[in-house]
């Protein structure tokens, strides 16, 4: 299975060459075009969960324009879609950052990038992260390289979100939810060449870099999309310098047949590296390189019955070193050392390496007031490890399957009255192995999920909707490293004692729109039994390490919480909006609130749009927090574990942040957008800080990690 993985990525590179060169001679013989995209839509009560992309289209034959159509993120849907560009995404490191925009999230910060995310109390590595070329996942034990360091937000078009266990579509289920990057599939109707770019500085000798260019024609196209991006270290209001410079590149290319007029093909090839330093670790980042293959064919409208027909396989090949010696950050020295060579540095002090492959296949049928969703899919997960830091050679110690054939269904026979429920059942294989390649350890489980949701449309104005989902979740690679490494897991195959976490969680919601009023509420309440924990050392006088994890087991937990928004049209030039989330999760069997909770948070933005230009304000308002938090931790991020062990109180004050930004569209062609982060300079931490979570590093007694202070950005796009 693994070589003929292989041989398809070596094929894709040859048709990419091949492609290149026949689109660029169609490109420019013609010049007038017609131009087609399938839009985003938000996923309304008449759209089910799975949907992506609307399979309307758009054409404008007068100005050959790329149509972008922006929608503002409906929270009060379980399943959402928007563009990307409608999120402010002018100024933003990597999808953790982009995600943070969004009421329920909250992000775990480690540096100036690469930082992890935290959902409703979930931790990123409980949620798939997706893009175009399937799942992506990360290297590090330590999770200094979570699966949103390896996505440039701006190098994809619509970001889809699924909230808790509704759906069963993509890949195994779980409590947190599905974040899927995606991007659009144009149509050419005769030749056309069209651009965009963007270029963005800002504080702390920031650049950004990042060209968007389409050649198409009858036949397909090719888009090329690229970015460079760096950062030296930011400073917090007070002026103290924090350890976090970065730099990042990513280069990805998408090339597109039209074999019939129902069928197209999708090749997706891309590449990435870069470097970033931790202000909450011992160690930085060296390499952070990425190898992405992917394939995708789509067959539509083929009788009454079968409605599509896709099929799709993917690799992504994640290669990542970590050092315990600073390097300072340049683009020169980046670029020239360590993004071409990274695998042949020995001054490393763990090297890892990760492949994924992964194929799936999916047949949607329609009869009547029914349509239905199967498929299959199957996951293959490699990790590796150098074996020394004088040794280019690796060794595989974990190696992962996860298969599973799914079916959703849709009911729509009653009146603005919907039933949505889906199915799953997943096989699930882990081994392990040693550094001379002899298995140790092996497990697999066979375990079911699925969801049943009642959607109500009582009027154009007003929808709500309710669903219940279930799921299981196998131990992942870092809870069972984890457990592994510590002292209490010597025994033969005591490893797999952690239990599956087992999910049964309410989800309800409504949106209602009155006149210039909108509104929804999103709202959840869930049981994990089983829920993956650690325990820790209470010597406090004890170097923390490794060893300190008591034990890993098994807890009873429970979560709930809500998200609301409100937006009032003053006029036909202001517009203001808030939203709300609180989150809570509680420890039945140590009885304390999960760590990674974040406290009460709202946001209040206010707009004035007239003509060219937009002025807006945003202010972040942040609750103070204080936990009682008994002896536990999560395992995950890994880096985040209590400052003490014995009834800690972690206490973070409450704080506010305003920022401001305008844009000008000075003609046709050009955009200029600029803005202020944390206008009045506010000094603040958030509540998932190193000062309040012990860090199992050396670095762990260094000072609080605070916020960037006062961040100004400049930005100009160019579009034809």
């Amino acid at each position: 299975m693994i070589h003929f993985f292989k041989k398809i990525c070596w094929f894709l590179r040859l048709v990419l060459i091949m492609h290149v060169l026949y689109m660029v001679n169609w490109a420019y013989s013609n010049n007038k075009s017609v131009f087609h995209v399938l839009q985003p839509t938000g996923v309304s009560s008449l759209k089910s969960d799975y949907q992506e992309i609307s399979s309307d289209i758009v054409a404008d034959s007068t100005n050959c324009e790329i149509i972008t159509v922006t929608a503002d993120i409906n929270n009060s849907l379980v399943s959402t879609s928007t563009s990307i560009d409608s999120l402010n995404t002018k100024y933003i490191i990597d999808a953790a950052d982009l995600l943070k925009n969004i009421s329920g999230f909250s992000v775990i910060r480690y540096g100036g990038a690469n930082n992890d995310f935290v959902f409703r109390g979930i931790p990123g590595s409980k949620m798939h992260i997706l893009v175009d070329t399937g799942e992506i996942i990360g290297a590090c034990l330590f999770r200094m390289d979570p699966a949103t360091s390896y996505i440039a937000p701006g190098n994809f078009d619509i970001l889809n979100f699924v909230k808790g266990p509704q759906t069963v579509l993509w890949g195994p289920v779980t409590s947190g939810g599905t974040i899927q990057f995606q991007r659009y599939h144009p149509r050419f109707d005769l030749s056309d060449v069209k651009m965009r770019s963007n270029f963005t500085i800002g504080s702390f000798n920031s650049i950004k870099r990042n060209i968007d260019t389409i050649f198409g024609n009858k036949y397909g196209y090719i888009r090329l999309i690229g970015n460079c991006d760096y950062s030296g270290d930011y400073r917090d209001a007070n002026n103290h310098r924090v350890h976090s410079a970065w730099y990042k590149w990513n280069f990805d290319s998408n090339l597109s047949f039209n074999l019939k007029s129902n069928t197209y093909l999708i090749v997706n090839l891309g590449q990435g590296n870069g470097r970033a330093n931790y202000a909450t670790k011992a160690m930085d980042g060296l390499c952070f390189s990425r190898e992405s293959y992917g394939l995708k064919i789509i067959t539509s409208d083929i009788d009454d019955i079968i409605s599509e027909i896709e099929f799709q396989i993917w690799n992504h090949h994640i290669h990542h070193i970590m050092m315990n010696n600073t390097i300072p950050v340049s683009m020169t020295s980046v670029t020239s050392t360590y993004n071409k060579h990274c695998c042949s540095v020995v001054s490393n002090i763990n090297n890892v390496d990760r492949v994924l492959w992964g194929s799936r296949g999916m047949i949607t049928y329609q009869w009547k007031d029914f349509k239905c969703f199967s498929g299959i899919d199957i996951q293959l997960n490699q990790h590796k490890k150098q074996k020394d830091c004088m040794s280019n050679a690796f060794y595989v110690d974990v190696f992962s399957t996860d298969s599973g054939i799914f079916t959703e269904l849709i009911f729509d026979a009653l009146l603005n009255k919907k039933i949505i429920g889906g199915i799953r059942l997943e096989y699930s294989m882990i081994d392990f192995f040693n550094n001379y390649g002899m298995k140790r350890y092996k497990n697999n489980l066979l375990y079911p999920a699925g969801f049943i949701r009642y959607e109500n449309n009582i009027s154009s104005s007003c929808l709500y909707y309710c669903g219940i989902g279930m799921c299981c979740r196998f131990p992942d690679y870092w809870e069972l490293m984890s457990f592994e490494s510590n002292e209490c897991s010597k025994q033969t195959d005591s490893i797999f004692k952690l239990k599956p976490e087992k999910t049964i969680q309410i989800d309800v919601g409504t949106y209602f729109k009155k006149s210039r009023v909108t509104g929804w509420i999103s709202s959840y309440a869930g049981y994990i039994k089983d829920f993956i924990y650690c325990h820790h050392n209470d010597n406090k006088n004890e170097v923390r390490s490794k060893n300190s994890i008591d034990y890993i087991h098994n807890v009873y937990v429970k979560i709930y919480g809500t998200e609301m928004g409100l937006s009032y049209q003053f006029n036909d030039y202001w517009y203001g909006e808030s939203n709300i989330s609180y989150p809570w999760g509680w420890n039945m069997n140590d009885r304390c609130v999960l760590p990674t909770i974040s406290p009460l948070e709202g946001r209040l933005t206010l707009q004035f749009k007239q003509k060219k230009y937009i002025v807006g304000a945003s202010w972040r308002l942040v609750s103070s927090s204080q936990r009682i938090m008994g002896i536990s931790s999560l395992i995950l991020p890994n880096t985040m574990l209590p400052k003490k062990c014995l009834n800690t109180s972690c206490y973070t004050p409450s704080f506010e942040v305003i920022s401001m930004y305008m844009s000008w569209k000075a003609s046709q062609y050009y955009t200029c957008n600029i803005g202020v982060d944390n206008l009045f300079n506010q000094n603040y931490k958030e509540y998932i800080n190193v000062s309040n979570h012990y860090s199992i590093s050396k670095n762990s007694n260094k000072l609080s990690v605070y916020e960037p202070g006062r961040t100004w950005w400049m930005n100009v796009e160019v579009a034809f």
